[in-house]
């Protein structure tokens, strides 16, 4: 198995716990060390600490590559081909994507988007289901050579204190790219 991107490797671990040998991509330096020493009691652990495209993988060797939440940060058509070139030819990719949901009729959501209009120039998508977000995520796949796709669509609440949002909040594309002095 490969997986790309496996920051704390919270998607890492079941694996390892059933016994499956891992190779895992990481190009932070300060995670690629955490799960060394996280994983250090998995022989069947090993870790390269590099970006996914420069990884020095063997074409067509891997039954599954997965990626938790980190497969967005890779420019598409670049990372779609080099997993397809990756796997053995009835091998499967597994991706995973975290999204927040919408409760579009919350005061707190009404005053959000006021605020991402006002420094961000938009606001959220209107009106798109998750189950459709999900279902074009996957099927980008379909582009570069990629059959038999399926797709599933897993709820789940979760409660932050105002640190947690905050700091979940650097970890979204659009919020990183924010220049500090917009948010003056």
């Amino acid at each position: 198995m490969l997986g790309i991107g496996i920051g704390s490797g919270q998607a890492t671990l079941p694996f390892l716990k059933k016994g499956c040998s891992i190779t895992a991509v990481e190009p932070g330096e300060h995670f690629a060390s955490m799960c060394l020493k996280k994983f250090s009691s998995y022989p069947n652990f090993r870790l390269e600490n590099t970006d996914f495209l420069n990884f020095d993988g063997n074409g067509d060797s891997y039954d599954l590559i997965f990626s938790a939440t980190a497969f967005h940060w890779i420019p598409e058509a670049d990372s779609y081909q080099r997993v397809y070139s990756l796997l053995k030819p009835d091998g499967v990719f597994a991706r995973f994507a975290n999204s927040a949901g919408r409760d579009t009729d919350s005061e707190l959501h009404q005053s959000l988007q006021t605020l991402y209009k006002e420094y961000m120039g938009s606001s959220e998508q209107k009106n798109i289901s998750m189950n459709t977000i999900a279902k074009e995520r996957a099927f980008i796949a379909k582009n570069y050579g990629f059959t038999n796709i399926v797709y599933h669509l897993y709820k789940r609440t979760r409660i932050f204190s105002s640190d947690e949002y905050l700091l979940l909040l650097e970890t979204y594309p659009d919020h990183m790219l924010m220049e500090e002095s917009s948010c003056a």
